[in-house]
């Protein structure tokens, strides 16, 4: 995940286990949270990003405990990102 300037990138796996990248513009996002979910079925802790025009949320699974980190540490640190 790289946070510079007014562009998000995000490298990431789908779930055919292809890697993908997205870019997105700041100014066209609500949010951009570290979620640790303790839902029963998935425990996983998901980076979620709320795009603004049409509400919609992203989640991306984080599997790496050093990932985990890494994503808390990087959205801690650009908190004016939006």
């Amino acid at each position: 995940m790289n946070i510079e300037n007014e562009i998000i990138e995000l490298k990431y796996f789908d779930q055919f286990l292809k890697e993908k990248m997205i870019r997105l513009e700041r100014q066209n996002l609500t949010s951009l949270n570290y979620v640790k979910n303790s839902w029963f079925i998935n425990k996983y802790d998901c980076l979620q990003i709320v795009e603004k025009d049409n509400s919609k949320t992203l989640n991306f699974k984080i599997f790496k405990k050093e990932l985990q980190e890494n994503v808390q540490k990087i959205i801690q640190e650009n908190k004016s990102y939006c």
